[in-house]
This record gives C-alpha cells, sequence and structure tokens, in this order.
C-alpha cells in the first residue's frame, strides 16, 4: 500500500491500479485497497470500474462513508445526479461533517434536475462556513435564476464577480439577466466583460445585439447577430432576429433569407 501511495503521489495511476489489483489476488477482502482502487479508477476516467469498485467496499462495510463519497463523484461524472444525490445522502447519515465537502457537488446535482431550492439551501451553508467562498455565490445566482428570482440572481452574481470570480459563464448570464430586467447598458458592460475572457463567445455577442435592439439602436444590433453566425453558423435566433430586424426595416428580401435559414436550420434539429 505504500508503493501504492508513493504511485498516487506521482499521478501514475495506471502502476497504481496495476499494485492495488495484486493486493487485491492476494487479500480480496482488502477494504483500503478497494478505495483506493476506486480512486484510481477515477482519476484515470474509467467511471464503470470505479462504481465496481466503490460497491465491493461498501458489500464489505455498508458504513464505509468514504465509499459511498466515491461512489457520488462517480455518478456524478456520468450525470446520473439522482444516484449522486443518494450517495451523498448515505454518506450524510454516517459522517455528517464529512460530507459538507461535498456540498457544492450536491448543490450542483440538485440544480441539474430542477430542485434549485434544495442547491441553494446546500450553497447557504458552504457560504455560512466559508463566506469567501466566490464560485458558490456564482452557483447560487444560477439557482435563482432558475427561480425566476432574477433580482437576488443579480447580487449573488455581483457578490461573486467583487470576490474574483472570473467565469464567462457568468458574467454571460448576468448580462442577459440585466436585459431580462430592461437594464440595457448594465447588460452591456458585463456582456462585454464576458467577451473579454472569451472573445469568440456567440452568446455574448448575440446577447449584445439584443440589448442595442431593445435600444433602437438596430444597426448595431445587426452587426452583433451578424458576428454570432461568423462565430456560430447554426445560431438558430441570430437569424430569426435577423429576419425581425430586416422585416422591421421594410427589407423583405433580407427578412425572408435569414427567416428561411433560420427555419431550415429548427428542421435539422
Amino acid at each position: 500500500m505504500k508503493l501504492s501511495k508513493k504511485l498516487r503521489d506521482m499521478k501514475n495511476f495506471k502502476e497504481e491500479v496495476k499494485i492495488l489489483q495484486n493486493v487485491l489476488r492476494i487479500d480480496p477482502k482488502h477494504i483500503d485497497a478497494l478505495w483506493s482502487l476506486g480512486n484510481a479508477y477515477l482519476k484515470l476516467n474509467c467511471i464503470s470500474e470505479s462504481i465496481n469498485s466503490f460497491k465491493s467496499c461498501l458489500k464489505l462495510n455498508s458504513e464505509y462513508s468514504f465509499a459511498y463519497h466515491g461512489l457520488a463523484v462517480s455518478y456524478y461524472h456520468l450525470h446520473r445526479y439522482n444516484d449522486t444525490i443518494w450517495a451523498l445522502n448515505q454518506a450524510k447519515k454516517i459522517d455528517p461533517l464529512f460530507v459538507e465537502e461535498a456540498c457544492s457537488m450536491w448543490a450542483d446535482s440538485y440544480s441539474s434536475i430542477g430542485q434549485e431550492e434544495d442547491a441553494l439551501e446546500l450553497l447557504k451553508k458552504i457560504i455560512k462556513r466559508w463566506p469567501n467562498h466566490k464560485e458558490a455565490y456564482g452557483k447560487m445566482g444560477f439557482s435563482y435564476f432558475g427561480l425566476k428570482k432574477f433580482n437576488r440572481a443579480i447580487l449573488a452574481w455581483e457578490k461573486a464577480i467583487e470576490m474574483g470570480l472570473t467565469d464567462n459563464a457568468c458574467y454571460k448570464i448576468l448580462g442577459f439577466t440585466y436585459i431580462i430586467l430592461k437594464r440595457y447598458k448594465d447588460a452591456i458592460l458585463r456582456l462585454k466583460k464576458a467577451l473579454k475572457i472569451d472573445s469568440n463567445d456567440a452568446d455574448s455577442h448575440f446577447f449584445i445585439g439584443l440589448a442595442h435592439g431593445y435600444e433602437g439602436r438596430l444597426e448595431d444590433e445587426i452587426i452583433c447577430c451578424k458576428k454570432a453566425i461568423e462565430l456560430d453558423s447554426d445560431y438558430i435566433n441570430a437569424y430569426n432576429r435577423l429576419g425581425c430586424i430586416y422585416q422591421k426595416l421594410g427589407n423583405k428580401e433580407e427578412a425572408e433569407k435569414y427567416f428561411a435559414k433560420g427555419k431550415a436550420l429548427s428542421l435539422e434539429e
């Protein structure tokens, strides 16, 4: 097992797997070796094997909280969020303090199945324990957005940004939320920040265009929509939006062209 740990520290997980398999041939009930094997498989992205290893641990000891946590991480990798939540609940019953470390993954799982209130409860626990957890504030913004509590979402995202979060998705959805609330200048400001992080983000260009359009700056919106299409030639919303703009401007030929392209792409989906 010492050699296994040394290989793990060296990030040589393939060799660690071989060593642990040899240990288990000699002693199939070596629970620490099974748990370490599950983690090594996780590092190698061999998720089915990691699940089998952690389940084998639990057959030997149904109170082994670390194995439930390993199962949760494995299920999370497979986007099996209900199973992730189940495994974390089992771990919590055994070791409530240990599982607090997994609150972020737990919250993500709840969000992924639409249980935003449960996600928020966990995120608040994270922030209570780690008040400067900027990622938790960022995720809280997404949960509030899912509940259509847009002002609270903005407060959470702005707090995350104030703390130093530099996440393109956060800036982008924050900008879009400002558009929903008709705060177009704030929207453009945040969306331009998103483009500083990723200048090739088609959504950010499109959303800036929307803000310009709602301000009555249709020519600027056309430029942004065309940029979004340049970056993503299958951007249906941009084609349809251009169709609407050209229709409003009385350019029937251009309107029909963009509406036709948007419709063709919709039929392909």
